[in-house]
């Protein structure tokens, strides 16, 4: 509903640039670097789709429903819908970083709620964690970050059109607080030693 505890945002941030800034010689530790790299082939296959299904987008007539984001499709053009897909394609192929591989808030387990109604709060200490690891694997440094940052901007844009924009541009501002946090962390590693996660 647009509703975000704070607190969750600058840990959740040192979380993916902790695993982010894992030692890739380190990680061998743990398990083979090449370790689910089939999941790569499900992208590298599902790039052909995506680009006939812009294709088929733009070709669509435009009603008063879809005319701005047709209107979108249309200046943004086929050609360089294609080449953003071979370039996030070429990188998604780089063996960069450590990744969680499907960050969301839907594998973001928080602390429970305190018990006084308030279903939009989370525990006291705000603890998170992150599950769901069966998608990990070494790729491209934007990959988790940017996964993580597409949902709140897709809800801001859907609140925004239900009339609630002062909801969804304050989903924006946790999307600025996240990118900040982690940018922080990510060119400071040091920042990642305090008040860990």
């Amino acid at each position: 509903e647009g509703s975000i505890d704070q607190r969750l945002i600058p840990k959740l941030a040192r979380v993916i640039a902790a695993i982010n800034s894992t030692d890739l010689d380190e990680a061998k530790e743990f398990f083979a670097l090449d370790y689910n790299d089939g999941v790569k082939h499900t992208f590298r296959n599902m790039c052909p789709t995506l680009k006939l299904g812009f294709g088929q987008l733009i070709s669509q007539p435009r009603n008063p429903q879809n005319q701005h984001f047709l209107d979108y499709a249309h200046t943004l053009g086929q050609e360089m819908f294609d080449k953003m897909m071979d370039i996030m394609l070429e990188g998604y192929e780089r063996p960069e970083v450590l990744l969680h591989g499907d960050v969301t808030i839907f594998n973001t387990l928080v602390e429970s709620t305190i018990q006084n109604g308030d279903s939009m709060s989370f525990g006291r200490h705000a603890c998170l964690k992150l599950c769901d690891w069966d998608m990990s694997h070494v790729g491209n440094r934007g990959r988790d970050i940017g996964s993580l940052l597409a949902a709140p901007i897709a809800y801001a844009y859907f609140l925004a059109a239900q009339g609630q924009p002062e909801k969804g541009l304050a989903c924006i501002d946790s999307v600025f607080a996240l990118w900040k946090e982690y940018y922080k962390c990510m060119t400071a590693p040091s920042q990642l030693n305090n008040n860990n996660p």
